[in-house]
């Protein structure tokens, strides 16, 4: 067994209201489904090795400056909010890679 965590699981982290920041090594190669489900206060999440975020909220949510800086991978919202996501603060510095992911339900 590696001693280094290369996958987070499903609801790892789900509801974690005093989570404000995730930097993932680039062993992570998995991050399971809604793993920070409820972290509303999640502020900055940092990964050089993710090849896709898929983000299933319909309301946008607060973005930071430079939220995804070392990630150049595509993120994926619901299709009824990509305006939104990509005219948003600090969200609209990614909008050339904010695409609509018809298979999030709404």
């Amino acid at each position: 067994m590696s001693p280094f965590i290369e996958r987070i699981g499903q609801y790892s982290f789900q509801d974690c209201k005093s989570l404000q920041e995730v930097e993932l090594p680039e062993r992570v190669t998995t991050i399971g489904d809604y793993a920070f489900e409820g972290c509303s206060n999640l502020m900055s999440f940092s990964c050089s090795g993710l090849q896709s975020i898929y983000i299933r909220a319909t309301d946008v949510p607060q973005g930071g400056r430079g939220m995804f800086t070392g990630s150049f991978c595509p993120i994926y919202v619901p299709s009824s909010s990509l305006s939104k996501y990509k005219s948003a603060a600090y969200w609209y510095d990614y909008a050339d890679r904010i695409y609509a992911e018809e298979n999030i339900v709404d």
